[in-house]
């Protein structure tokens, strides 16, 4: 039995997988009818297994019975007739008990609980069961305290690390809104260089979110370009007054200035970690890119020019063409319209282009967003050959 009951104590699992085999196996060695294991738990012993006629009781306070008695003292208990004894406390009503044995569970000095052993005679072969009993208990030893603890311990590591997970997401968060408080502010002191409202960054962010979805996009990427898109002129920050605010056309010098913005946006957005970041970087260096790789900064042609890119360059435009700015009068939306179907693949994507102009028949208040009061929407003058 005790071969059986060390392959138990050995083998891994839960505390009732491990108390279980020694049970059964105290239950078939003994003969006796009724046994049980139970652990200390603040001021019960709590019934963790048990095999026999009746069923336990799960918990008895330290102060009640034999059992409690053995798990206060240490000391074992044989009690011959427990008709006798005042402390018995009956584990059951349906079958009527005669002698117990209740020996400790050490746990390397203090009790961790009791093994009870009980029938409905008295066993003939007292002293060497209860020799045997007591062996157990020893070979037994703090096994299975052991694992409630450990259970317990595990059970407050796996709050404290869903505790920390929770605080991980709510910094997390946090931190992705300062990024996102950050990329607005330089967006808005860029535009404000020439757009006083400030309202352009949040009508490129919105138009740059409905077209990459209706690119088909996912909702997390479609987000994605719309926060990221505001920024994409912040290079301006870096450009005079004199060419930015320049009533007429630039010369071949001022322009060749005016297109460093974009690689000063990307020096002011660059290297950074975050996805966010990491998109507005790309989209203020591409954003200038034309479809036939004809333009600055970097002649990118095509599928060369990031998607995120190409979309936004046609938001980007067709706000820019319905606002007035210092150097050119607002268009009508039509004439916007016409301007991005006419330009399609030499300087925008075509694919982009058509999915602008079915967003235009169908959503064009949200594109607009707030719309300046001089523009003036004829549903009958939107509808283009996509072709």
């Amino acid at each position: 039995m005790l071969r059986r009951v060390s392959a138990a104590l050995a083998g891994e699992g839960d505390v009732a997988t491990i108390i279980h085999p020694v049970v059964t196996a105290c239950h078939e060695w003994f003969g006796f009818e009724h046994v049980a294991v139970g652990t200390i738990e603040g001021d019960f012993l709590v019934n963790r297994d048990h095999v026999g006629l009746h069923d336990a009781i799960p918990r008895l306070p330290l102060s009640s019975g034999d059992s409690g008695r053995v798990a206060r003292t240490g000391v074992p208990a044989f009690i011959h007739d427990v008709s006798a004894d005042p402390d018995y406390v009956p584990l059951g009503d349906d079958v009527p008990m005669r002698s117990t044995i209740v020996v400790p569970l050490w746990d390397r000095g203090p009790v961790a609980g009791v093994l009870v052993i009980e029938t409905v005679e008295r066993h003939p072969r007292h002293d060497d069961d209860f020799f045997l009993a007591t062996t157990l208990a020893e070979h037994v030893g703090f096994r299975p305290r052991n694992l409630i603890l450990t259970r317990l311990l595990y059970r407050r590591l796996e709050t404290h690390n869903r505790a920390l997970e929770v605080r991980v997401s709510e910094r997390t968060v946090e931190l992705e809104q300062a990024q996102q408080e950050v990329l607005d502010r330089l967006a808005l002191a860029a535009e404000y260089r020439d757009d006083q409202t400030g309202r352009r960054t949040r009508r490129v962010a919105r138009g740059s979110s409905l077209l990459a979805a209706a690119m088909g996009l996912s909702a997390v990427e479609a987000d994605l370009i719309g926060r990221a898109a505001p920024p994409h002129d912040v290079g301006k920050i870096g450009i005079s007054d004199q060419i930015l605010l320049k009533p007429t056309d630039l010369t071949q010098d001022k322009f060749g200035a005016m297109r460093t913005h974009a690689t000063i946006g990307t020096e002011i957005l660059g290297r950074g970690h975050s996805p966010l970041l990491r998109m507005a970087e790309e989209i203020a260096l591409t954003h200038q890119e034309h479809r036939d790789g004809s333009v600055y900064p970097r002649g990118l042609a095509s599928e060369g020019i990031p998607i995120a890119s190409r979309i936004v360059t046609v938001i980007d435009v067709f706000d820019a063409l319905l606002h007035e700015r210092p150097y050119e009068k607002a268009w009508r939306v039509t004439d916007a319209i016409r301007y991005i179907h006419d330009h399609s693949g030499v300087q925008f994507d075509p694919a982009v282009v058509t999915q602008f102009l079915r967003l235009c028949e169908t959503r064009m208040a949200e594109l607009l967003v707030d719309p300046a009061p001089e523009i003036v929407v004829a549903p009958t003058e939107i509808g283009l050959d996509r072709r």
